[in-house]
């Protein structure tokens, strides 16, 4: 497995935290997010990784932009966004 590439800790989206769980791995085959990143740095989330490493990703889709609303947000449905497909391997360390 490559460590450079297995996420530890992301920016949650203050509307989806609810646990200490980022996301439910039972959504990896779907378009349900179960929780969402935050873009409130400029538009992106600063991500931690197992060698140690930070990096700091700019969202380019508009489903990940999501403006906090102070509300309690569950499950959210986004059919091909282009963030979740970069996201998925990093959560669950694809080759």
């Amino acid at each position: 497995r490559n460590a450079a590439r297995m996420m530890v800790f992301i920016d949650e989206h203050e509307d989806t935290i609810s646990t200490g769980v980022f996301r439910d791995p039972g959504y990896i085959y779907t378009d349900l997010w179960g929780s969402l990143p935050t873009a409130r740095h400029s538009g992106g989330a600063t991500l931690s990784f197992v060698d140690g490493h930070v990096e700091l990703k700019k969202w380019k889709d508009h489903q990940t932009l999501v403006p906090i609303r102070r509300q309690r947000r569950s499950t959210t449905y986004q059919s091909n966004n282009v963030d979740r497909v970069w996201l998925i391997p990093r959560i669950f360390n694809a080759q």
